[in-house]
């Protein structure tokens, strides 16, 4: 499973895709089960700026911990990543910062920092996503340069450039399109859901 966590050397196999694919489904179907009514999850999957909101769920659950549960969670899972790796909330050496990432996975001898955001926020809102994810890894007070920002459809990597002293994005994916086409809108083949370069 190492070849799943983060690695854009390998090409899956048809089996670990399906497994891919197959979880997407089933985030998929939990969305369906947990948004109160089609019409707000149509909104949140077709419109950029529509953001979950606590009354778009059933169980008026927050916003970031739902996302986490029903997208995040369930989707570095079946990338390869155990629930015991998923401890949320992972806190970094951060000095006089009071923030702190929401994951910390391990890929060989590096880590990557992951900011979760709520469904659909924008991730390059200041405070937030991509502009957290820089704090961190450019402060230097952690022993990573790569990060993760993620509203749940929508998933940025970058890494801290130490040559330009800059944040470069290296992969993004946007889920978006492929619960468009789980409700038919759309048809789009499992093998494209990895991260590819922009």
């Amino acid at each position: 499973m190492v070849q799943m966590k983060f690695s854009s050397k390998r090409t899956p196999t048809k089996d670990k895709t399906e497994r891919i694919y197959q979880t997407l489904k089933e985030i998929f179907s939990n969305l369906e089960h947990s948004i109160k009514n089609k019409k707000d999850l149509n909104d949140l999957i077709l419109k950029e700026n529509r953001n979950l909101e606590t009354t778009d769920t059933l169980l008026l659950e927050k916003p970031e911990p739902y996302t986490r549960r029903i997208i995040i969670d369930p989707l570095l899972n079946a990338l390869g990543y155990e629930p015991k790796e998923l401890a949320g909330d992972a806190r970094q050496d951060l000095g006089d910062s009071k923030k702190w990432s929401d994951y910390t996975l391990t890929f060989k001898d590096d880590s990557v920092l992951v900011e979760a955001e709520s469904l659909n926020k924008d991730l390059n809102q200041k405070n937030c996503g991509i502009d957290q994810v820089r704090i961190w890894i450019s402060s230097k007070k952690t022993k990573t340069d790569f990060g993760v920002a993620t509203n749940g459809f929508l998933w940025i990597m970058v890494k801290f450039d130490n040559n330009t002293l800059q944040i470069k994005t290296l992969k993004t994916i946007d889920l978006r399109p492929l619960f468009l086409d789980m409700r038919g809108c759309l048809t789009i083949h499992p093998s494209r859901i990895f991260f590819n370069k922009l």
